[in-house]
């Protein structure tokens, strides 16, 4: 897709500028276009959105699917947390960044529900 494609030449550049070892990329999505039984749903399709978070190269972490649920609001702090900085108490969300960083993903459920609505 063009979005691949786009992440792709994003990630070749800061390897070939040296840029990567020391630069977090965060890529995410938004629903799309409101298409009959898709943004404008409550299923999957309107809900689920994709998400990259690539750490720095020289943190040597090796690249995982993390197909759990995580609501927008768990973000801030699980960026936070990777990037080793304190969460301030009034930032809402929960941090997923133990269970990124766990060696075993088995278990990694951080959430068993989230919350969305529709109001429009």
């Amino acid at each position: 897709s063009t979005a691949d494609e786009a992440v792709g030449r994003l990630l070749d550049t800061l390897a070939d500028t040296g840029l990567d070892a020391s630069t977090w990329v965060v890529f995410v999505t938004d629903h799309g276009p409101a298409f009959p039984r898709a943004k404008s749903t409550l299923y999957d399709a309107g809900t689920g959105i994709a998400l990259i978070i690539r750490p720095p190269t020289r943190r040597a972490m090796a690249p995982r699917v993390y197909d759990e649920l995580f609501s927008g609001v768990d973000l801030v702090p699980t960026l936070l947390d990777l990037l080793r900085l304190e969460v301030p108490a009034d930032v809402e969300g929960v941090s997923h960044a133990p269970a990124l960083l766990a060696p075993d993903t088995e278990n990694a459920a951080v959430r068993d529900h989230v919350y969305t609505a529709k109001t429009y």
